[in-house]
């Protein structure tokens, strides 16, 4: 019986070292920075790569934000009404809530809001004379979205 169960582990060892056929992505990204001597590059890759999986474990922080009669809070920070220069209520797939701001780094927020308070937020901004202005979701979001970041 003990050499049965010794050959079966040793078969299940071949099949494991004969299933592995080709190169992996570490491999694949790692192999010209390794031929070409150059190891800096090898280090930026295994760094980046390690940051990205890193990252990409951690659960996105739930942010609370609110809508007050001076203006859009965000945490601790305020957008006054007179400083957001238009907005937009998606209500397509995701209803979402856009305000692009006098913001230099990324003027536009996208805000993810209930179905049910779309048309409140929308008379909310309105009655404050903001503008509407259509706006969309920017493709670095879908993506940063579909990485999990």
């Amino acid at each position: 019986m003990r050499k049965e169960k010794y050959l079966g582990r040793r078969r299940n060892m071949k099949n494991r070292n004969a299933a592995r056929t080709g190169f992996g992505p570490w491999e694949l990204l790692l192999s010209p920075a390794l031929i070409y001597s150059n190891y800096f590059f090898a280090i930026l890759i295994i760094l980046s790569g390690s940051l990205l999986w890193f990252y990409s474990k951690k659960s996105p922080e739930l942010v609370n934000y609110e809508l007050t009669s001076k203006g859009f809070q965000v945490k601790s920070h305020l957008y006054p009404y007179e400083n957001i220069k238009s907005f937009y209520v998606q209500v397509d797939h995701t209803p979402t809530l856009f305000i692009k701001t006098e913001r230099f780094y990324m003027p536009i927020l996208s805000i993810p809001i209930e179905y049910n308070l779309a048309d409140d937020i929308y008379n909310i901004f309105m009655s404050k004379n903001v503008m509407e202005e259509e706006m969309k979701e920017h493709p670095s979001e879908k993506i940063i979205r579909s990485l999990g970041l």
